[in-house]
């Protein structure tokens, strides 16, 4: 889940495909590059959500360091990330790990933890070769 230097590869390369400069997608690894984006959003959305959510709940007490106009920014910097968040779920996650083609009309994986191998070549063929020793192109 670490971010490497073949996941802005994968970003470049997937750009220029959808531009159709590449003909295919590029190969890629158990986790792609838009799986590695969902799984760290966490980790600043959650610190946005819990803090300033801290802060108004306890408004209170935290007014006596921050002025008034300070709570219309933390309301509006909770409710932006929630939103983001909210829509980022039903519209990314939604689609690439439910609906789009290879998974519709339900990805099974989410429930039995097993996925057919011709699609786990398809939807990971480079990690696919490396477990196999496969050179088929």
């Amino acid at each position: 889940m670490i971010p490497r230097w073949k996941d802005l590869k994968d970003i470049i390369h997937s750009m220029l495909w959808i531009f159709g400069v590449y003909k295919n997608e590029p190969a890629y690894d158990h986790f792609q590059y838009g799986q590695k984006i969902d799984y760290w959003a966490i980790f600043w959305g959650m610190p946005v959500m819990v803090i300033t959510g801290i802060i108004m709940m306890f408004s209170s007490y935290f007014s006596q360091w921050i002025d008034g106009q300070w709570f219309a920014v933390l309301a509006t910097a909770h409710r932006d990330e929630a939103v983001l968040a909210t829509g980022f779920i039903l519209i990314v996650h939604m689609y690439y790990g439910h609906l789009q083609k290879t998974a519709f009309p339900v990805n099974t994986v989410m429930f039995t933890g097993k996925m057919k191998k011709a699609q786990y070549k398809e939807w990971f063929g480079r990690e696919y070769k490396q477990l196999t020793g496969d050179k088929d192109e």
